[in-house]
């Protein structure tokens, strides 16, 4: 599964081929250096970076609870399997106990 990435809250939409940030929407990296007062010039190849990888692969919910499921099975894990999996589960989503039921 791929999500987005993310540089300093700023992110490339390659549906639209530009720039997102605060709900808008910026076309060059050199817009978004000169125009936002938090980027400096260091900030121009991270953003080309993100350009040319915008997304980064992140785990689904089943593939952390299989993992899970085998390092304890296969006797790696000290804890029960209800806490190993707690805790892979809140490693992988470090938001998840942040968002409303």
């Amino acid at each position: 599964m791929k999500k987005l990435r993310a540089y300093k809250g700023i992110k490339y939409l390659p549906t639209i081929g530009s720039f997102q940030y605060g709900g808008q929407s910026y076309k060059s990296a050199a817009y978004l250096v000169t125009h936002l007062p938090f980027l400096t010039d260091d900030d121009h190849a991270a953003l080309m970076r993100l350009k040319a990888e915008p997304y980064e692969d992140v785990q689904t919910l089943e593939e952390v609870i299989e993992s899970a499921y085998e390092e304890w099975r296969d006797g790696y894990s000290r804890t029960g399997y209800k806490e190993l999996i707690s805790k892979r589960i809140r490693a992988a989503f470090p938001h998840i106990d942040e968002e409303e039921a």
